[in-house]
C-alpha cells in the first residue's frame, strides 16, 4: 500500500504544528526551513489543481504588481517560481536592522545558469507577506 496522499497531508500538518509551537530567536529561520514541507513537496502533488486565477494580495499575500518579469501572475505559475527559487538557491534575505530578517527576494531562472539574462521571475516580499503566501498554500494543499 502506497503512503502517497496521506504522507503529504501529514507532512503539512506536522510542519504547521512545529511552526505554531516554536517560540524563540530562530522563528524566521525555522519557517524558511519548513518551506520544504509546506511548499516544495506539496507543489509537486498539486501541480495541475492550483488556481489559474491571478494571485491577489488579500488572499495570498502577494500583489501582482510586485512580480517582475513574469507576465502570467496566476497562483499556479507564481507558486512554481517561488518553489523553484527556494529549491535552487534563488532566495536572498534582507534586514532593516541588521538583526532580524525583514524581507526576502525570490528569483527564478530559465536555466541553471543564474545570470540576469536568464532570469524569468523576481519578487521582493516582507517576511510577513512571504509567510502569508506559504501558509495559504499549505492550507490549499490540505483542502485539495
Amino acid at each position: 500500500m502506497e503512503y502517497k496522499g496521506i504522507f503529504e497531508t501529514e507532512l503539512i500538518d506536522r510542519t504547521l504544528e512545529i511552526i505554531s509551537e516554536y517560540k524563540g530567536d530562530m522563528e524566521d529561520t525555522l519557517f524558511l526551513n519548513c518551506c520544504t514541507g509546506l511548499l516544495v513537496i506539496p507543489k509537486q502533488q498539486l501541480h495541475n489543481s492550483l488556481p489559474k486565477a491571478e494571485i491577489t494580495e488579500a488572499e495570498w499575500g502577494i500583489s501582482p504588481l510586485q512580480i517582475k518579469i513574469e507576465s502570467d501572475k496566476s497562483v499556479n505559475v507564481v507558486s512554481n517560481h517561488i518553489r523553484n527559487a527556494i529549491s535552487h538557491d534563488g532566495i536572498k534575505f534582507y534586514s532593516d536592522d541588521g538583526k532580524q530578517i525583514t524581507h526576502v527576494r525570490l528569483r527564478d531562472w530559465k536555466s541553471s545558469n543564474h545570470v540576469d539574462s536568464n532570469k524569468n521571475f523576481e519578487l521582493d516580499l516582507t517576511v510577513e507577506s512571504f509567510k502569508k503566501f506559504i501558509l495559504r498554500f499549505a492550507r490549499f494543499a490540505i483542502e485539495n
